[in-house]
């Protein structure tokens, strides 16, 4: 199945080594929101290439666990 038919939207980040640089600053000092570091972390990690989703096994006594790799 693709993105698409999943409902997810697919966006490609690239960023150039000054706004790296920019969000790793605000994202190392934590003074700002909470919304807006999660979105520098996101942009960051969305920058360093694709995140893969891969099924690795329950735990002991759980039903299912998803793993992300990147």
């Amino acid at each position: 199945m693709t993105a698409k038919q999943h409902g997810l939207k697919k966006y490609i980040v690239r960023l150039s080594d000054d706004e790296r640089a920019q969000l790793n600053a605000l994202i190392g000092k934590g003074k700002h929101s909470a919304q807006k570091l999660l979105r520098a972390r996101m942009a960051v990690t969305m920058d360093s290439g694709p995140l893969v989703l891969t099924n690795i096994g329950p735990p002991p006594g759980a039903t299912g666990f998803t793993h992300l790799t990147g």
